[in-house]
């Protein structure tokens, strides 16, 4: 068991190193927006998501960053130069480079209302509801007879779902939502390197922002939420696990849910 587990830390230290990928472009209502590519991204290639021109190397934040600005947006964190306008209730689809197998974990999607021009935020002062969140969806059954797989089965998370469905991000705007100025911030939480002892790893988050411009005839506002900022601390159980070792539940970390209609599952 412990040369298992061993083997099972070496190979979490060393997807640390491994192609993340980025989100190429957004699709809504018929529009297309460029992403950022941390590789490559000349002011031709500008679009809607914030961008981070500081990480070329399609990284994630770490705990060393909890409680700080970089948390909401990614590491240094900049407004691109255009918005998303999209209709209340439309879906939104990113279309991801790559996402490694190994890197099971949550997906969260929050909304923050602007006061004003997005671009011009002050990430420090938005407060983000979480709209929609998915973890962990099953426990990876035994291929004989349902049980499940030794201690090295990690279960079928949100993120295993989301690259066997091709790496599409995939998020409806709540149909109700009041018109306005809005950052959705999308995250995903590998946890391949949260187990306790991976003490100078940790979950990684990959967070992205994007400016949306929200029409229609919805009336409903978002209650005020929280800062990324301080959703996260080392002592949750959702942020440190050993996922290879059968998970049959998982808390997921950060807000609830707003019950806002139309807001995905």
């Amino acid at each position: 068991m412990a040369t298992q587990t061993a083997l099972l830390f070496a190979l979490a230290f060393v997807s640390r190193v491994a192609s993340h990928g980025f989100v190429r472009e957004l699709q809504a209502d018929g529009q297309t927006c460029k992403g950022f590519n941390p590789n490559y991204h000349p002011d031709s290639e500008a679009g809607c998501m914030w961008k981070f021109p500081s990480v070329t190397d399609n990284g994630f934040v770490d705990h060393n960053y909890y409680g700080t600005r970089d948390m909401i947006c990614h590491k240094g964190s900049q407004s691109d130069k255009y918005v998303l306008k999209v209709k209340a209730g439309s879906l939104i689809t990113g279309t991801y480079t790559v996402w490694p197998e190994s890197h099971h974990g949550p997906i969260i999607d929050s909304l923050a209302k602007c006061d004003g021009d997005c671009r011009q935020s002050d990430l420090t002062k938005l407060k983000f509801d979480v709209v929609s969140h998915k973890g962990l969806i099953h426990p990876r059954p035994g291929v004989a007879d349902g049980t499940y797989i030794s201690d090295t089965a990690t279960g079928y998370w949100a993120l295993d779902e989301f690259r066997e469905g091709g790496s599409i991000i995939k998020f409806t705007v709540p149909k109700c939502l009041k018109p306005g100025n809005y950052i959705w911030r999308h995250e995903q939480i590998a946890l391949h390197a949260a187990m306790p002892e991976a003490k100078t790893q940790g979950a990684q988050h990959y967070p992205y922002c994007t400016n949306l411009e929200v029409i229609g005839d919805g009336t409903e506002e978002l209650v005020g939420g929280s800062s990324p900022m301080n959703w996260y601390q080392t002592d949750l159980p959702g942020i440190t696990i050993n996922i290879y070792k059968n998970p049959t539940k998982y808390i997921i970390p950060g807000p609830d849910v707003t019950p806002l209609c139309g807001a995905n599952d």
